[in-house]
């Protein structure tokens, strides 16, 4: 197993009923060699897996290598993520950084990006308080 530092929460910034296939053919359109996240959440609630926990992810510029990334389908600069949504995230989360001993942190506090979108960023805050215990570069 790989050593994983960070539990990277992101947004596709898509629409909600954008589908995972549909997401891994524009990561490999771009010259991906898979979709860029580990794990996407549907506004279902249900967990698709995306690339491999074994390999490294392509979702954050400068962390790929020691985080997995778990993206919320939909644009949470617009709307907030579905109940089920969040009840899988936080499920995964959990599940992820028992695993790992991982710290769980979004997108924007490793990089210059709204994502998550403020209304998932707002929903991670109040869960995770403001600054999780990432260890910034």
């Amino acid at each position: 197993m790989r050593a994983v530092k960070y539990i990277v929460v992101h947004h596709t910034a898509t629409r909600a009923d954008t589908s995972p296939a549909t997401i891994r053919m524009y990561h490999l359109k771009r010259g991906f060699s898979d979709v860029g996240y580990h794990y996407l959440i549907t506004a279902d609630g249900r967990v698709h897996a995306g690339r491999d926990e074994s390999r490294i992810g392509a979702h954050v510029k400068g962390y790929n290598a020691e985080s997995i990334g778990v993206a919320l389908i939909g644009n949470f600069e617009k709307y907030p993520p579905s109940p089920q949504q969040w009840d899988s995230l936080l499920t995964l989360l959990a599940q992820l950084t028992a695993r790992y001993n991982a710290r769980v942190v979004w997108h924007s506090q490793l990089g210059r990006t709204a994502c998550p979108g403020r209304y998932l960023r707002d929903k991670l805050e109040r869960a995770f308080g403001d600054k999780p215990n990432a260890e910034y570069r």
